[in-house]
């Protein structure tokens, strides 16, 4: 069965026809930027709801009290969220300041801590009286200090990354395949750039500092196994990421993230109830094709019946990258598999529960981001924290290169959210409170008493993607058919909400008028803060420090 385009879905309508695929963040901010123009919209999305990863589920409390809990898209920030945040106050929606501690366990407790406090960091008296807990601390501070000098080092690495960057971004928009492709292949021959767990090894950074401080925290928002994370994720990107979020100062500056109090279902709700009569809500309906007319003007949505097949002016494929390559199917160019090919995703299951012996065994310790790591699988099991400390002290405070090696087949990871901190849902001992309420994600045991679980998919960020979101522009918008999603930049809201209005502007005013969308900072000058007079003052008696560990 034919359907003659989505006029007949808005009147006859003589407007240009949009369909959008995808109901997420990206789908959502497409639509909204294209509220105020004279276009018809169609939104697809597969499940029964809009919202993708902003999912509020029902939490069934003790006290027979129901509340909605956000098991994916949990937290944001006011300033590295600047797009979306002006989406929330345009449609009216409120956040709460919420608690971002954060806290790292071992999953046998032998090591536990947790930001809340200098006690909850250190543990024990006894750890006062530990070189190791020394070395640790003076790691934190040497990497607040130092890690942003990085982003001047010149290398041959990154003149010919930025060389590759300056080539993408910058050739014209008719540029064959064949010049670009052989563009791309140039600079993937160069991969891969030095990782961040080679970067702490090449400036001598301690194992304890890896291990059990800075690889868990920056691995956390995006669900990566730790040595994955270690070895795989750029160090130079990751550290401009870390500087642009403030996490470089996490020691001297408390980051002011907010949450939704109901849930960020409360977002899409309102989007929902603002959607102007031109947009076209289709929940329940999976999309099997996409397909461009011999024209080229056109571009066809078939239904999953295989039978519905409705005609549009431009399809935006808000869904990640491996969904839109298969929906174009053999229509897809090969420019278009070659990008969006570098563009993977983890599956990662989730559960809303209360059972709180996924946390940390020190009630101290209890952080509203807790990350346990498994057991670090070349050594034997340790049980006894006396004998874990020795062990630890016994080994350098170095990493060599043969154990560089080693350190590539340890930890997993688990992470568990403590929603009643960061929701603000009252504790047990608290008036109104529904109990403890928890997500964990990728938890290595399956809780005891979890309401829901959930898959989600997160983008893998590494050298390769971050180096494909250069060439991005060359397939987007091309014969009517665009891209977005959160994993055109780092896998956050923002980047989804961005992309998204990014689509809806080449829409609206074509696509060589639209500057290429840069979300993970390729075309940021490479330069780091200038120093103040304590700052270097102090910079110098930590690099003189670390000389003296260095010939001890």
């Amino acid at each position: 069965m034919s359907d003659s385009g989505s006029s007949r879905h808005h009147g006859g309508s003589s407007n240009k026809r949009v369909a959008v695929v995808g109901g997420g963040v990206a789908g959502i901010a497409c639509s909204w930027e294209l509220r105020n123009h004279n276009v018809d919209v169609d939104i697809y999305e597969s499940s029964s709801e809009l919202g993708g990863h902003a999912n509020s589920v029902p939490f069934r409390g003790k006290n027979g009290q129901t509340i909605n809990v956000d098991t994916g898209f949990v937290v944001m920030d006011e300033t590295t969220y600047p797009h979306f945040n002006n989406f929330l106050g345009e449609i009216g929606i409120q956040t709460i300041p919420t608690d971002m501690s954060f806290g790292v366990a071992t999953i046998d407790g032998v090591f536990e801590w947790s930001s809340r406090s200098i006690q909850s960091f250190i543990g024990t008296l006894t750890l006062l009286f530990s070189p190791w807990l020394w070395r640790l601390i003076f790691d934190i501070v040497r990497f607040s200090l130092f890690a942003q000098d990085i982003l001047t080092e010149e290398s041959m690495a990154t003149r010919t990354a930025r060389t590759g960057s300056q080539f993408a971004s910058g050739y014209p928009y008719d540029s064959g395949d064949d010049v670009l492709s052989q563009a791309m292949e140039r600079d993937l021959a160069d991969l891969p750039p030095e990782s961040i767990g080679d970067y702490l090894v090449r400036e001598g950074y301690s194992r304890q500092f890896m291990k059990y401080f800075l690889i868990p925290m920056v691995a956390a928002p995006w669900c990566i196994d730790v040595d994955e994370f270690g070895r795989s994720f750029p160090a130079k990107p990751l550290i401009r990421f870390m500087k642009n979020h403030g996490l470089l100062d996490t020691a001297t500056k408390t980051l002011q993230w907010r949450s939704f109090r109901n849930g960020s279902r409360t977002y899409v709700d309102a989007f929902q109830a603002l959607l102007p009569r031109r947009h076209k809500l289709h929940l329940n309906t999976p999309i099997q094709q996409v397909t461009r007319t011999d024209g080229g003007d056109q571009v066809l949505v078939t239904l999953a019946d295989g039978c519905t097949v409705r005609s549009y002016d431009h399809v935006v494929l808000a869904v990640h990258a491996n969904q839109a390559v298969t929906l174009l199917g053999n229509n897809a160019t090969d420019l278009e598999r070659r990008v969006l090919g570098c563009f993977r995703t983890s599956r990662n299951v989730c559960y809303l529960h209360s059972d709180t012996s996924l946390l940390p065994k020190r009630p101290s310790a209890h952080a509203a981001w807790n990350c346990i790591l498994g057991p670090y699988k070349p050594a034997e099991h340790e049980s006894s924290q006396r004998r874990e400390q020795q062990q630890q002290q016994q080994q350098p405070l170095l990493y060599t290169d043969d154990e560089k090696k080693q350190q590539r087949h340890g930890n997993t990871m688990s992470l568990t959210f403590d929603m009643n901190a960061l929701q603000d849902i009252p504790l047990p001992d608290e008036t109104g409170s529904p109990g403890r309420v928890l997500v964990s994600m990728n938890p290595f045991r399956q809780p005891s008493s979890f309401q829901s679980s959930h898959v989600y998919y997160h983008p893998l960020i590494n050298s390769e993607s971050i180096l494909m979101t250069r060439y991005l522009h060359t397939i987007n918008g091309v014969a009517n058919v665009s891209f977005a999603g959160a994993w055109m930049g780092f896998g956050f809201h923002e980047d989804g909400f961005v992309s998204g209005a990014h689509a809806a502007r080449i829409i609206t005013q074509g696509r060589a008028a639209v500057p290429p969308l840069d979300l993970v900072g390729n075309s940021e000058p490479a330069r780091s803060d200038r120093a103040g007079l304590w700052r270097n003052a102090l910079k110098v008696v930590v690099l003189g420090t670390q000389q003296f560990l260095n010939g001890w």
